[in-house]
């Protein structure tokens, strides 16, 4: 595996956003349409998870680790 490889979010929305585009264009291929779906889908997961990145990690959420140990049997 090759580790000089490196990927974000922004450069994965942008690749989605930019195949969205050819999608979009070639009306002459039989699945654009589903193909543009999946494109969209990725910009829209891509750009909210760089807006959720971008968010307060003061306002994150944190569920307790621990657990309740109930005894049925005692």
């Amino acid at each position: 595996m090759n580790d000089n490889y490196r990927t974000d979010e922004l450069e994965d929305a942008i690749d989605y956003l930019e195949k969205a585009s050819l999608f979009y264009l070639d009306k002459n291929y039989q699945h654009h349409f589903k193909w543009l779906m999946v494109a969209l889908h990725g910009v829209l997961y891509g750009f909210g998870i760089l807006a959720i990145k971008g968010s307060n990690p003061s306002a994150t959420v944190y569920k307790s680790l621990e657990r309740q140990i109930k005894k049925y049997f005692s």
